[in-house]
């Protein structure tokens, strides 16, 4: 998505699209910093499941994740950003 960005800020045709890109890429970095922050929250929190169920070459499903409102909202940020992106991408 940077790449996508950043290459149509070089390619804008005014100060005032360019400006919407830019603003665009800085919108994109912010969420997806605080998407990390919770997600690495997440698998902190369920670092031994996590890793039982990884070594257990599929024998293992695992328990069902309790999110907290903050690992929810990361995920759906998750989501609502690959949508975003996915839109421009294609624009």
């Amino acid at each position: 998505m940077n790449d996508t960005l950043r290459v149509r800020v070089a390619k804008a045709g005014n100060d005032d699209e360019r400006s919407h890109y830019q603003l665009l890429q800085q919108e994109f970095e912010l969420e997806i910093m605080m998407i990390n922050m919770n997600l690495e929250h997440l698998l902190q929190r369920y670092a031994q499941e996590i890793r039982d169920v990884a070594e257990s070459y599929g024998s293992l499903t695992g328990p069902m994740l309790e999110l907290d409102r903050h690992e929810r909202f990361a995920i759906d940020s998750a989501r609502k950003l690959y949508e975003r992106a996915r839109a421009i991408q294609t624009a």
